[in-house]
């Protein structure tokens, strides 16, 4: 004859690789057979309500969703809410043998037990998992699978032999965190404790490019970059900017100015080419500033005319002057550096003369500015002659 029941059960929680945990316990009595004392038996058809903590009554009617498996896809009703180990099929009440089990989320639960003749046990709390804002104090635990859906924070250090162990949902491979670092967390920012260092660049989740150190938003030094865009900004440090077409250049105690190959550079940037460019002129250019010397120096200076319209009647192409003041004798001077010419014909080029500054060298005075201009334009008819300049002084050298 029985005389009492003792439920005892058994607690199997293990973290799965997804996000459910399992639990699985046994229902059995205590009680008397024929002169046997003390024995274990299974009561016959146990009712379990499983329910979320605290329990609200005993039995507990506040239950808790139950799923079909670890993944937490597929709820079971709260009528059908065990699931046996090895199956997927929701049901209502343990195996004969008394074993019963659910799938849940990680997290504080509790349940009761019904027994024939409407005895109630309970409640019996279960914790699942480490439920999202728990405190875990490990100390020097071995931990095999760590399932994580917020910050871990580690006070004293997390070490291990390859990865560390698996944090799913947030960090992976994931090799120590220095003991220096305090209660910094991993996020996207780490405080500024002594001894804990920035991660390296090859731990960045969102994909790296390159070598070397990690580049933040102040002075950085890049070293031989590539850029497959434009670059823009209001300045470029650097020792050599040859990509350059236009902007400032510091760096290499010179301001940006243009190599022999019309790019931008800091290396001879001594010489300065300056030019002009003017179309669809039809009259004579008066003395137009091209630079005024720093310095006393020697300038090459470059003029090409061409005729771009014919007068009805006739023309003259007329000459490029440059002028200057010698440094040597303070003197102004002007020089013709091309001839007129009356041929009066789309695309008449000017030509030189055979005579002095042929070459288009001149000793320039400091401070006072070199020039160039046109004279003897002459047009007849209707239809006005017209021509276009280009004009470029490179120096001093």
């Amino acid at each position: 004859m029985m005389k009492r029941f003792l439920v005892l059960f058994l607690l199997f929680a293990s973290s799965a690789a997804a996000q459910g945990i399992r639990f699985d316990t046994i229902v059995v009595q205590e009680g008397t057979i024929g002169t046997v004392t003390n024995a274990v038996i299974v009561p016959a058809n146990p009712q379990i309500a499983f329910c979320n903590f605290p329990a609200n009554a005993v039995p507990c009617t506040n239950k808790a969703t139950t799923y079909t498996t670890n993944t937490l896809g597929t709820p079971c009703s709260t009528s059908t809410q065990i699931v046996l180990t090895g199956t997927t099929t929701c049901i209502a009440n343990p195996d004969a043998q008394g074993n019963w089990g659910v799938w849940a989320a990680a997290g504080q639960y509790a349940y009761t037990i019904t027994l024939p003749g409407g005895v109630n046990l309970g409640p019996y709390n279960v914790t699942m998992g480490i439920p999202s804002g728990t405190t875990l104090t490990l100390g020097a635990t071995s931990v095999t699978t760590l399932t994580a859906s917020g910050l871990i924070t580690a006070n004293t250090g997390i070490t291990g032999t390859g990865s560390v162990g698996t944090l799913t949902e947030a960090y992976a491979n994931l090799t120590a965190f220095p003991a220096a670092c305090g209660a910094n967390q991993f996020s996207t920012q780490i405080a500024a404790t002594p001894g804990c260092t920035q991660p390296s660049a090859a731990n960045l989740t969102n994909g790296t490019t390159g070598s070397g150190a990690v580049v933040l938003a102040t002075s950085p030094t890049i070293v031989t970059p590539v850029l497959n865009g434009a670059a823009t900004g209001t300045g470029i440090q650097g020792t050599d900017a040859k990509l350059l077409t236009s902007g400032t250049v510091s760096g290499a105690g010179a301001a940006l100015c243009t190599d022999a190959n019309g790019g931008a550079t800091t290396s001879g940037c001594s010489i300065v080419i300056t030019s002009a460019n003017l179309t669809a002129q039809q009259g004579n250019i008066g003395a137009t500033t091209l630079v005024t010397p720093g310095a006393n120096g020697f300038y090459h200076f470059s003029c090409y005319l061409v005729l771009t319209r014919a007068a009805t009647t006739s023309s003259t192409l007329p000459n490029c002057v440059v002028g200057w003041n010698d440094a040597d004798t303070a003197t102004a001077e002007t020089a013709s550096m091309t001839q007129t010419s009356t041929g009066n014909t789309v695309g008449l080029l000017a030509s030189s003369p055979g005579n002095l500054l042929n070459v288009g060298s001149i000793f320039a005075q400091s401070g006072v500015a070199i020039t160039y201009s046109t004279t003897n334009y002459l047009s007849s008819g209707g239809t006005s002659m017209q021509y276009a300049i280009h004009v470029r002084l490179e120096g001093p050298f």
